[in-house]
């Protein structure tokens, strides 16, 4: 029998699939909805849908060259497999190129240039929409785009741009670029909070808890600080102030200079109080609340930095 026109059936001699041209199937509403027809000229298969159509089928994902689990590339006109794509989803559902190396759990990693020396979204749940060789280390990190750019902390994020370094908690960078490092010339912006219940100097971190701002050596900033503190809703005494700090901070082989001007732009009560110290290395933003009151600290810190050393490490 001629396998380009081949009819297969069931023990009452009823169609349940075809082999032949795609011209030559039969109106599908004579057939049952899911009968299968492959044709070997276009080696395509088709389903009935028991009315009016034959559908293509069109394997998602399958084992490529390039690993398992990756995407298919059609053919516009007829819809043919032309190859597997180097794109994969993960079995939590993440898309990363598939290249062999090892991603971060969760983590999507869609840069289109990539090297065996090039970093990767290794961190968990991290992600690096494009650009090339941008490196996403730190948990749930993220970079847009751009070149050479390292988001090595955890919720750090790079929107794009040229080397550019984001080393600490929860900061967003921006960088066009480096004189011989990524990090050794950009800016940077970071929340840090914290909480006071007394008159005594509290300092703010940057996951609320103990993660500090740090200065690397040989590498100076200027900062410029936006500080909010209100006290809770249910507060016997309401106090609220607000200051706008600014200054310089290096840190020149371990040894720390500090300057900064300190503005108090408004305040309900007399006690309140900030200032920043260099705390024998991190930029440390420090707040004064009031005896048996709890009240919550809020501050906005930008820096421009410096990198004096050629060494400078991201």
């Amino acid at each position: 029998m001629d396998v380009q026109h081949r009819v297969l059936q069931d023990a009452d001699s009823h169609p349940i699939g075809y082999v032949k041209p795609r011209a030559d199937l039969p109106d599908p509403a004579a057939v049952l909805p899911g009968v299968a027809a492959f044709d070997a000229q276009t080696t395509l298969l088709y389903l009935s849908n028991g009315v009016d159509r034959w559908i293509p089928y069109m394997p998602v994902a399958g084992d490529g060259p390039h690993g398992q689990r990756t995407i298919a590339r059609w053919v516009g006109e007829d819809g043919r497999t032309l190859e597997m794509s180097q794109l994969l989803i993960t079995d939590e559902g993440a898309l990363q190129r598939a290249d062999g190396r090892e991603r971060g759990v969760g983590a999507v990693d869609l840069q289109t240039s990539i090297s065996d020396q090039t970093p990767i979204g290794s961190g968990d749940y991290s992600t690096v929409s494009g650009g090339k060789e941008n490196a996403a280390a730190g948990e749930s990190a993220v970079i847009g785009g751009g070149q050479a750019n390292k988001a090595n902390a955890p919720y750090s994020a790079i929107l794009g741009g040229q080397a550019g370094c984001a080393n600490r908690y929860g900061e967003q960078t921006q960088a066009a670029g480096c004189f011989s490092l990524p990090g050794d010339a950009q800016t940077c912006v970071l929340i840090a909070r914290g909480v006071t219940t007394d008159e005594n100097w509290t300092t703010l971190a940057l996951d609320g808890q103990n993660e500090p701002l740090t200065i690397a050596s040989e590498c100076a900033a200027a900062f410029h600080i936006l500080l909010i503190g209100r006290t809770l809703t249910d507060a016997t005494e309401m106090a609220r102030a607000a200051f706008e700090i600014s200054g310089l901070i290096d840190n020149v082989a371990g040894e720390i200079a500090n300057d900064y001007t300190l503005h108090a732009m408004a305040f309900t009560h007399p006690a309140l109080d900030a200032g920043v110290t260099s705390g024998g290395g991190p930029l440390l933003v420090q707040v004064k609340g009031l005896a048996n009151t709890t009240m919550r600290w809020v501050a906005r810190i930008t820096l421009v930095e410096v990198s004096a050393s050629p060494i400078f490490i991201c």
